[in-house]
């Protein structure tokens, strides 16, 4: 059996926090160990995000409870009452994470039948110490970046192999669709994009947002890549010599497809492909028309796609 390291951690800074609220001589010195539990997080970002919340959290239940329990006892309808309002207020400021670990600490003015400053201390010090061993062990995270540059290239080659098939299935004049590679790779891009938004949340001082922004380019240019899927059955059969042109073209978009390469010249190439159209004959009838006006959109889709990319580099 395989143990993770949020597992060690987890274990490691609530041990600490349950030894260092026992020296302390603090009241219920387990409570930081369950503490520091609820607050290794998958990110150190995040773990400092439900600090800050637990701690204002901790800060509206304690005021609530000073006005409540001394005024109406120290029972559990009075509880109830100071759970219904903080419960309330906690959800209108968005610090939901901080509901279940200020009652839990409330509740101890409770048990102690008073509310005064050595218990709102007692309550804070085992905060502060359970989300502080919290913080600590997640200082360190393992470097992902390399996985982030294989998720990278897996993404490029399943895009390149998406417009690979649109030239096959343009040269080969037949009907068909990329469905299956298109399912494929945007499960990838999922993934890449969850573990870069990791990535970017485990650097405190750092931008490290470039592999998010890569991916979600990426992603916007997968829907263009679904609209041109969903015409390209419509515009197959093709005329003579035009499923050679636009595959042709799509075959040196993967020729010089690299996260380095801006498209630029991609659009100038483009722009040759729409001259050959509009120097081509009208169309005759209607149902020419229809096929010529779908042609257009999967080219225009195209440009999109690239132009997508050209955008990212100006960013």
């Amino acid at each position: 059996m395989k143990i993770g390291l949020r597992t060690i951690k987890t274990a490691v800074s609530a041990t600490a926090a349950i030894f260092v609220a026992k020296q302390l001589a603090l009241l219920n010195p387990a409570s930081a160990g369950i503490i520091a539990l609820l607050s290794v997080t998958a990110t150190k970002k995040s773990t400092i995000r439900v600090g800050i919340e637990r701690l204002v959290a901790l800060s509206i239940a304690a005021l609530i409870a000073w006005l409540i329990f001394p005024s109406l006892g120290y029972h559990a309808l009075s509880f109830g009452l100071f759970l219904l309002i903080f419960i309330v207020l906690a959800n209108h400021f968005h610090l939901n994470e901080g509901i279940p670990v200020s009652s839990v600490l409330i509740s101890q003015f409770l048990m102690a039948g008073d509310v005064n400053f050595q218990l709102i201390k007692n309550a804070y010090m085992l905060l502060i110490i359970g989300v502080g061993f919290a913080l600590l062990v997640n200082l360190y995270m393992p470097n992902t970046e390399d996985k982030l540059k294989e998720k990278q290239e897996l993404i490029d080659m399943e895009l390149t192999q998406v417009l690979t098939s649109f030239a096959d299935l343009l040269e080969a004049k037949r009907s068909g669709n990329c469905d299956n590679k298109l399912a494929i790779l945007k499960n990838t891009l999922e993934q890449s994009e969850e573990w870069a938004r990791k990535h970017d949340d485990n650097f405190l001082f750092r931008d490290e947002s470039y592999y998010a922004s890569y991916f979600s380019m990426r992603a916007l240019q997968v829907q263009s890549l679904e609209k041109m899927n969903s015409v390209i059955q419509s515009v197959l059969p093709l005329e003579q010599g035009q499923g050679r042109i636009i595959a042709g073209l799509l075959r040196e978009t993967v020729y010089r497809f690299s996260k380095e390469n801006d498209g630029t010249e991609l659009l100038e190439r483009l722009e040759e492909v729409y001259d050959f159209y509009r120097r081509s004959e009208l169309p005759e009838n209607r149902e020419e028309f229809e096929y010529r006006a779908q042609l257009f959109y999967f080219l225009t889709e195209f440009e999109h796609f690239l132009e997508i990319k050209k955008s990212f580099f100006k960013f």
